[in-house]
């Protein structure tokens, strides 16, 4: 066997244990990002009920409350923004919901593309250190048999 072949299968199979250690970096990734579409779902629904509209529609123009006391419809208390848009929801049971964004289309992508990326990673680093390798080395002869 010769020196490139062997790095080349080095190369290789360090762009395998690369894809791995993608494979559960996407793992927590999408972990993350299922959570934070689940906590936005949850506020939007809160901040879209029927009982949030009734409270908002209760302002005047010039007076807007920095919070409301309902304990309707498992909805405890609401924190205004001064635009009447919901801040923030706490519920008859203790939880807190804040107003956050949906995941992006970037986060889904990275997850996507973690396990490529670590198996292009270094199977791009060893093939350019072996191609600038090679040129301290003569060509080894084949063995023909």
């Amino acid at each position: 066997m010769t020196f490139k072949r062997g790095m080349r299968r080095l190369a290789f199979l360090l762009g395998v244990v690369g894809a791995l250690i993608g494979c559960f970096v996407s793992y927590l990734e999408f972990d993350q990002i299922l959570g934070k579409r689940e906590r936005y779902k949850q506020f939007e629904r809160l901040a879209n009920s029927q009982v949030v509209r009734n409270e908002r529609a209760r302002f005047s123009k010039d007076f807007i409350p920095a919070s409301s006391q309902l304990n309707q419809d498992g909805i405890d208390t609401i924190v205004w923004n001064r635009d009447t848009t919901v801040y923030e929801i706490q519920t008859t049971e203790g939880e807190y919901f804040h107003a956050t964004d949906a995941p992006s289309f970037g986060e889904y992508l990275f997850g996507i593309s973690a396990p490529f990326i670590g198996f292009l990673l270094p199977w791009i680093v060893m093939m350019a250190l072996i191609w600038v390798g090679s040129g301290f080395f003569p060509e080894s002869p084949t063995v023909t048999q």
